[in-house]
Protein backbone atom coordinates (compact mmCIF):
# COMPACT_ATOMS: atom_id res chain seq x y z
CA UNK A 1 0.00 0.00 0.00
CA UNK A 2 1.57 3.30 -1.11
CA UNK A 3 0.03 6.42 0.44
CA UNK A 4 0.21 9.70 -1.43
CA UNK A 5 -1.40 11.69 1.38
CA UNK A 6 0.49 13.84 3.90
CA UNK A 7 0.05 11.12 6.55
CA UNK A 8 2.25 8.68 4.61
CA UNK A 9 5.39 9.99 6.29
CA UNK A 10 4.04 10.20 9.85
CA UNK A 11 6.20 8.80 12.62
CA UNK A 12 5.71 8.62 16.37
CA UNK A 13 6.59 11.95 17.93
CA UNK A 14 5.54 14.11 14.97
CA UNK A 15 3.47 17.19 15.77
CA UNK A 16 0.10 17.68 14.11
CA UNK A 17 -2.89 19.97 14.59
CA UNK A 18 -6.24 18.83 15.90
CA UNK A 19 -9.35 20.65 14.70
CA UNK A 20 -11.89 21.26 17.49
CA UNK A 21 -15.65 21.54 17.01
CA UNK A 22 -15.50 25.33 17.39
CA UNK A 23 -12.94 25.63 14.57
CA UNK A 24 -9.99 26.26 16.86
CA UNK A 25 -6.87 24.18 16.35
CA UNK A 26 -4.44 22.84 18.90
CA UNK A 27 -1.01 21.32 18.63
CA UNK A 28 -0.73 17.65 19.54
CA UNK A 29 1.70 14.77 19.12
CA UNK A 30 1.44 11.52 17.19
CA UNK A 31 1.73 8.69 19.74
CA UNK A 32 1.71 5.66 17.43
CA UNK A 33 1.63 4.83 13.73
CA UNK A 34 0.66 1.67 11.84
CA UNK A 35 0.41 1.06 8.11
CA UNK A 36 -3.20 2.32 7.93
CA UNK A 37 -3.85 4.25 11.17
CA UNK A 38 -2.27 6.59 13.69
CA UNK A 39 -3.12 7.89 17.15
CA UNK A 40 -2.50 11.25 18.76
CA UNK A 41 -2.14 12.34 22.36
CA UNK A 42 -5.41 13.03 24.14
CA UNK A 43 -7.70 11.19 21.69
CA UNK A 44 -8.68 7.56 22.26
CA UNK A 45 -9.91 6.65 18.76
CA UNK A 46 -7.40 5.99 15.98
CA UNK A 47 -7.23 8.06 12.82
CA UNK A 48 -7.34 6.67 9.30
CA UNK A 49 -4.18 7.58 7.40
CA UNK A 50 -6.11 8.08 4.14
CA UNK A 51 -8.54 10.65 5.54
CA UNK A 52 -6.81 11.91 8.71
CA UNK A 53 -10.17 11.47 10.48
CA UNK A 54 -11.35 9.10 13.18
CA UNK A 55 -14.67 7.29 13.63
CA UNK A 56 -16.08 10.25 15.59
CA UNK A 57 -15.34 12.68 12.76
CA UNK A 58 -12.42 14.41 14.45
CA UNK A 59 -9.83 15.61 11.97
CA UNK A 60 -6.08 16.12 12.09
CA UNK A 61 -4.09 18.58 9.97
CA UNK A 62 -0.39 18.49 9.11
CA UNK A 63 2.12 20.67 10.93
CA UNK A 64 2.91 22.76 7.87
CA UNK A 65 3.39 26.48 7.30
CA UNK A 66 -0.29 27.17 6.57
CA UNK A 67 -1.56 25.44 9.72
CA UNK A 68 1.25 26.89 11.83
CA UNK A 69 0.25 30.40 10.68
CA UNK A 70 -3.41 29.75 11.59
CA UNK A 71 -2.33 28.46 14.98
CA UNK A 72 -0.12 31.50 15.66
CA UNK A 73 -2.88 33.91 14.55
CA UNK A 74 -5.28 32.14 16.90
CA UNK A 75 -2.78 32.54 19.75
CA UNK A 76 -2.28 36.27 19.01
CA UNK A 77 -6.05 36.78 19.00
CA UNK A 78 -6.33 35.00 22.37
CA UNK A 79 -3.55 37.19 23.79
CA UNK A 80 -5.30 40.34 22.62
CA UNK A 81 -8.67 39.14 23.96
CA UNK A 82 -7.13 38.48 27.37
CA UNK A 83 -5.82 42.04 27.76
CA UNK A 84 -7.65 44.24 30.24
CA UNK A 85 -7.68 47.84 28.91
CA UNK A 86 -7.92 49.14 32.48
CA UNK A 87 -4.44 47.77 33.27
CA UNK A 88 -2.80 49.41 30.25
CA UNK A 89 -1.10 52.78 30.41
CA UNK A 90 -2.14 55.68 28.18
CA UNK A 91 1.12 55.26 26.25
CA UNK A 92 0.45 51.55 25.65
CA UNK A 93 -3.07 52.30 24.46
CA UNK A 94 -1.85 55.06 22.12
CA UNK A 95 0.79 52.74 20.62
CA UNK A 96 -1.78 49.99 20.14
CA UNK A 97 -4.30 52.34 18.54
CA UNK A 98 -1.59 53.86 16.37
CA UNK A 99 -0.58 50.42 15.14
CA UNK A 100 -4.24 49.55 14.54
CA UNK A 101 -4.70 52.71 12.49
CA UNK A 102 -1.54 51.97 10.52
CA UNK A 103 -2.76 48.43 9.78
CA UNK A 104 -6.01 49.88 8.43
CA UNK A 105 -4.19 52.41 6.28
CA UNK A 106 -5.33 55.42 8.35
CA UNK A 107 -2.23 57.61 8.04
CA UNK A 108 -3.89 60.48 9.94
CA UNK A 109 -4.52 58.20 12.92
CA UNK A 110 -8.06 59.48 13.56
CA UNK A 111 -8.57 56.81 16.22
CA UNK A 112 -5.53 58.09 18.16
CA UNK A 113 -6.85 61.64 18.13
CA UNK A 114 -10.01 60.65 20.03
CA UNK A 115 -10.08 59.69 23.69
CA UNK A 116 -7.67 56.75 23.94
CA UNK A 117 -8.96 55.09 27.12
CA UNK A 118 -12.46 54.54 25.67
CA UNK A 119 -11.31 53.19 22.30
CA UNK A 120 -9.92 49.70 23.12
CA UNK A 121 -13.29 48.59 24.47
CA UNK A 122 -14.94 49.68 21.22
CA UNK A 123 -12.66 47.56 19.04
CA UNK A 124 -14.26 44.16 18.54
CA UNK A 125 -11.38 41.72 18.35
CA UNK A 126 -13.41 39.11 16.48
CA UNK A 127 -13.87 41.61 13.66
CA UNK A 128 -10.16 42.38 13.28
CA UNK A 129 -8.14 40.87 10.48
CA UNK A 130 -5.10 38.78 11.37
CA UNK A 131 -2.92 41.64 10.17
CA UNK A 132 -4.67 44.15 12.44
CA UNK A 133 -4.30 41.83 15.44
CA UNK A 134 -0.59 41.45 14.71
CA UNK A 135 -0.10 45.21 14.38
CA UNK A 136 -1.99 45.98 17.61
CA UNK A 137 0.14 43.52 19.57
CA UNK A 138 3.28 44.89 17.89
CA UNK A 139 2.21 48.36 19.03
CA UNK A 140 1.89 47.09 22.60
CA UNK A 141 5.35 45.48 22.42
CA UNK A 142 6.82 48.75 21.10
CA UNK A 143 5.26 50.69 23.99
CA UNK A 144 6.68 48.23 26.51
CA UNK A 145 10.14 48.35 24.90
CA UNK A 146 10.02 52.15 24.87
CA UNK A 147 9.08 52.21 28.55
CA UNK A 148 11.94 49.81 29.39
CA UNK A 149 14.48 51.99 27.55
CA UNK A 150 13.26 55.13 29.32
CA UNK A 151 13.49 53.50 32.76
CA UNK A 152 17.10 52.32 32.24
Amino acid sequence: MVLKYWTANLVTGDTVFRIHDDGQISLTTVTSVTETTFTVAGIVHTFDKLTAQNSEGAAILPDDAEQREKYECQARRATLSALNPETLSEVEIRYMLGAFSYARGDVNCKICQSQGRQQPGKIRIAMLTDREVSYVLAGLRMAIKTREKVSI
